[in-house]
């Protein structure tokens, strides 16, 4: 460190290396470590001396200070570069950070599905006497996050404004089966998978640990021969036992088209016990709601899962015996609880009522109640 004093104001230079910030910010979430960094400081000594509290940061308005360098997670292998001025003055404060091979994981040290940031970029806006006071009214900041997701990967653009929050996220090639094993949950082999969203909601409910709404503006999943488009709400409950414990709910307005013969049957007949794979084909063509509890938790258990609205099925085969070219009419899935369905075509009728199997001897686990 160095400095000089000159008519009253000070100039000083501070250089730090391998200094653990956790000392003086006991609140981060994990180590960190100052590394290479440079902080230059100026103002007049005597707003210094009579300086009494941070509720009085305009007293200190002639300082102002610059600070650039890296920070490292001890544990990992990368590192954040980062920026920052700061003019109380002004009250104004400006920063921008990079990281490179961050492992999310040491952040979120419950989430079991491993997650890398490379060539992250963050750039903030903001109040500095409203940031000591957590408040983030005015903060604004700007996020370019690409990730390694399950082999896979996964760029989000965010805009923080004003309390609020609006993104666009592109995921490509995820693996599906790998992020279903790291969440302990049994679902279809939908092989590689990618996904454009717009999402929206507010912060606040976020930092007063309070359900956090989201605004699923535009979400389209697509994976081999098959296609969703939703739009709706999602609700998310956080919880002191880790993020496989939260509380995932949906409302969503959805469209789903099918190439049927391309449906990964096999892991559904092993999911629901049956042996019995039938051989389909054709296109479904599906609008309706999904309403969903529990999502990561336990997505399967009854009630959890319900799925109601208009199918269509076009040029349908079942084990080779071919139907109408168009069979349609009202499907209600309601995962654990009832199955309904009434397709029909000009003669040709699909027409089922299933009810959950309860005795250990089941061959399925639903029994038909009507079907014709």
């Amino acid at each position: 460190m160095d400095g000089n004093l000159n008519r009253g104001i000070l100039q000083a230079n501070v250089n730090a290396n391998s200094i653990r910030a956790n000392t003086f910010l006991p609140e981060l979430p994990l180590p960190v470590t100052v590394a290479n960094t440079k902080v230059n400081l100026s103002g007049r000594v005597n707003q210094l001396l009579e300086f009494e509290s941070i509720e009085r940061l305009d007293k200190l308005n002639s300082f102002q200070a610059t600070a650039n360098g890296n920070l490292i997670i001890p544990g990992g292998r990368g590192n954040i570069n980062f920026n920052a001025n700061g003019n109380l003055g002004t009250n104004n404060l400006q920063a921008f950070a990079i990281a490179n091979r961050i492992s999310l994981n040491q952040i979120l040290p419950d989430s079991p599905l491993p997650i890398t940031a490379n060539n992250t970029k963050v750039n903030v806006t903001g109040k500095i006497n409203q940031l000591l006071a957590n408040n983030f009214d005015n903060l604004n900041a700007n996020l370019n996050a690409n990730l390694a997701v399950a082999r896979g990967t996964v760029n989000a653009i965010a805009n923080f404004n004003n309390g609020r929050i609006v993104s666009n996220i592109n995921a490509n090639n995820v693996n599906t089966p790998l992020i279903c094993r790291s969440f302990d949950i049994s679902c279809p082999d939908l092989a590689q998978l990618s996904a454009k969203l717009n999402l929206s909601g507010e912060v606040k409910p976020l930092l007063e640990g309070n359900p956090i709404l989201i605004q699923a503006n535009r979400a389209n999943v697509n994976t081999v021969g098959q296609q969703l488009n939703a739009n709706g709400q999602i609700v998310i409950v956080a919880c002191d036992e880790g993020l496989s414990a939260w509380n995932v709910a949906t409302d969503l307005n959805v469209d789903l088209n099918s190439i049927l013969s391309r449906l990964p049957l096999k892991t559904i007949a092993l999911q629901l016990d049956d042996e019995i794979i039938p051989e389909i084909q054709g296109r479904a063509d599906f609008s309706g709601r999904l309403v969903g509890r529990n999502l990561i938790s336990a997505p399967f258990e009854p009630g959890n899962l319900r799925l109601s609205g208009n199918l269509g099925l076009r040029n349908f085969a079942l084990d080779k015996i071919a139907f109408q070219p168009l069979l349609q009419g009202p499907v209600d899935v309601n995962l654990g609880n009832n199955i309904e369905i009434d397709l029909r075509g000009k003669t040709d009728r699909i027409a089922a009522s299933l009810q959950p199997c309860t005795r250990q001897n089941c061959l399925s686990p639903y029994r038909p109640n009507f079907f014709a």
